[in-house]
């Protein structure tokens, strides 16, 4: 099978390349964005069975209507107290929320506000005692998180920005506000951690390889894989799939941490096998042939474990284990077919600059060759240290 794929992969290899590039772009510009579909309310992934989920049902089924998907709350300061003017603007902005005037995503997002005056029985609540704050509440009919409640957000401190009094300080806070912001913090968290890793990635392959191209591969290969992957998951997300928007960063530590090993072990192989006959053409097929079962071994035993977290009551972990399966799935695809495909296009360019010492006779050299040999010497004496070390 994989013989068959390592001849496959070589003889289509520009084809496969253009394939996987079409894929990534299409990918990137028409799925639907992953953080923005996810779900980041917690009640949203408990099972039906659980005690909170049960009391909510009951509360909405003796009183219809009576509980909102989610709400923002307006939050009012000013040091010298409250003025006659600032409790105006709060019934002028609470009135033109759900008027012709306010956009229409927001008045269809907003079913009910509530400030101290009108509803004087939540007037502890909403108001400060010494007068110098105050906050009242607006009812949505949008989830907690996902794009239509970071769209309303913004609308809502947009107004704020352009209508507060002067010298009043408003804020926009509750449930759509919080999870927004904090959607927003994930991504910033998850774009560092993307950029800290690739160059980590390229600084660490290129002091291995001490060539440019054999870097470029598993960076390629890693590339593709995550924005392909995104792309899946968040078309399943808008399909109906209940998936965590925290999910994203998760796979930046898989598919970069699979994808790379994947892709090392081909090109070490490759080198291999360049140094045994010099020809780069076969040596791309032989890789594929002894390299392909041993990644798809190592990835098969990820996505077997990923999938078991589906048996789970937690629906954020039975969605959160499979999600990261497709997405090794996918890196798994992009290694036996992108990386030979880039392996046998760049061919004995592979190892620029030092791609003619690649060959040579005798005994290996270097350091891990060295090590190797040391090691195959005194196994017994290595393996009982090494226990012992870690014991």
């Amino acid at each position: 099978m994989f013989e068959l794929l390592g001849s496959w992969t070589y003889r289509f290899r520009f084809l496969i390349l253009i394939a996987w590039i079409v894929g990534a772009v299409f990918m990137a510009v028409a799925a639907p964005s992953l953080s923005g579909q996810g779900a980041t309310d917690q009640t949203t992934f408990l099972p039906a069975n659980s005690p909170s989920r049960i009391a909510k049902d009951a509360i909405e089924r003796a009183f219809p209507g009576s509980t909102s998907s989610s709400s923002a709350t307006i939050t009012m300061d000013r040091p010298g107290g409250l003025t006659d003017e600032d409790l105006a603007w709060r019934d002028a902005y609470a009135a033109w929320v759900v008027s012709d005037a306010a956009p229409e995503l927001l008045r269809v997002a907003v079913t009910d506000t509530a400030t101290a005056d009108s509803r004087p029985e939540l007037e502890e609540l909403f108001r400060g005692p010494d007068g110098t704050f105050e906050l009242f509440a607006i009812d949505l009919n949008v989830a907690d998180a996902g794009d239509d409640a970071k769209a309303v957000v913004e609308l809502l401190r947009e107004h704020l920005a352009d209508s507060a009094p002067a010298g009043l300080e408003t804020h926009v806070t509750g449930a759509a506000a919080i999870s927004s912001d904090y959607l927003e913090a994930v991504q910033v968290g998850t774009d560092a951690t993307t950029t800290v890793t690739v160059i980590l990635v390229i600084l660490v392959l290129l002091a291995i390889y001490r060539a440019p191209l054999a870097a470029l591969i598993p960076l390629a290969t890693i590339g593709v894989a995550f924005v392909v992957s995104l792309g899946v998951l968040g078309f399943l997300a808008a399909a109906g799939w209940q998936v965590s928007s925290t999910l994203e960063t998760f796979l930046v530590v898989m598919v970069f941490g699979v994808g790379t090993d994947y892709a090392i072990f081909l090109i070490s192989r490759y080198r291999e096998e360049v140094s045994h006959d010099g020809d780069w053409h076969d040596a791309a097929k032989i890789t594929v042939k002894r390299i392909g079962a041993v990644i798809t071994a190592s990835a098969g035993t990820v996505i077997v474990g990923m999938m078991a977290m589906g048996v789970g009551d937690f629906k954020m972990i039975t969605s959160m284990g499979p999600g990261i399966a497709i997405a090794v799935a996918v890196t798994l695809a992009a290694a036996l077919t992108l990386s030979p495909a880039l392996l046998s296009i760049f061919g004995h360019y592979l190892f620029w600059p030092l791609h003619t010492r690649e060959k040579h006779e005798g005994e290996p050299r270097g350091f891990f060759a060295a090590l190797a040999r040391a090691i195959s010497r005194r196994p017994v004496v290595v393996t009982i240290g090494l226990t012992a070390a870690l014991l």
